[in-house]
């Protein structure tokens, strides 16, 4: 909650190891908290570039959700970064509902279905991934799908944001 100290420790870890990734996912944290966004993706970017190769698609993950969460470039900079994610860590369900996420913002439902079932696959209790694949099935016409995947998204989360936003589209759609 200490904002200066915080950013002290972020600048000492960087004095001492100035490429290290975690502390550069800090500075982009400790950026965006600050409202400094542009800054903040630079940040992201860069933990990306530094991480060791085995380590990269974490850091693409972390970069792909910093621009779905903010909506900052999220076509042109976080869509590429979260194929980049999928493409390092396949076996990530987190990581394809990151991309199904981005690819509905980005007008891509067909592709945002895709990467929902894939995470489905890998987790099938993920109410994230549920929603997003409800959503891409409401824009592409498959209502009852649609419908049942929403269901599916609130009641795998009943007490959290996902079964909020499932009720909400399943009213907003007209899916009752």
């Amino acid at each position: 909650r200490d904002l200066t100290a915080a950013r002290s420790e972020i600048d000492a870890a960087r004095r001492i190891a100035p490429t290290n990734p975690d502390a550069l996912v800090a500075l982009g944290r400790w950026y965006t908290i600050q409202g400094k966004y542009t800054a903040a993706a630079a940040a992201y970017d860069q933990a990306r570039r530094n991480a060791p190769p085995a380590e990269r698609g974490a850091y693409a993950l972390a970069q792909a959700r910093y621009h779905l969460d903010t909506s900052l470039r999220l076509c042109d900079t976080g869509l590429p970064v979260a194929l980049e994610a999928v493409t390092l860590r396949p076996d990530d369900g987190a990581a394809w509902s990151t991309l199904s996420a981005t690819r509905l913002a980005c007008g891509d439902p067909a592709g945002a279905r895709e990467a929902a079932e894939r995470a489905l696959l890998i987790h099938p209790d993920d109410p994230e991934a549920a929603y997003h694949q409800g959503r891409a099935l409401a824009i592409l016409g498959e209502h009852s799908a649609a419908r049942l995947a929403l269901v599916r998204a609130a009641d795998l989360a009943p007490a959290s944001e996902w079964r909020a936003r499932a009720e909400a589209q399943i009213v907003a759609l007209g899916l009752r």
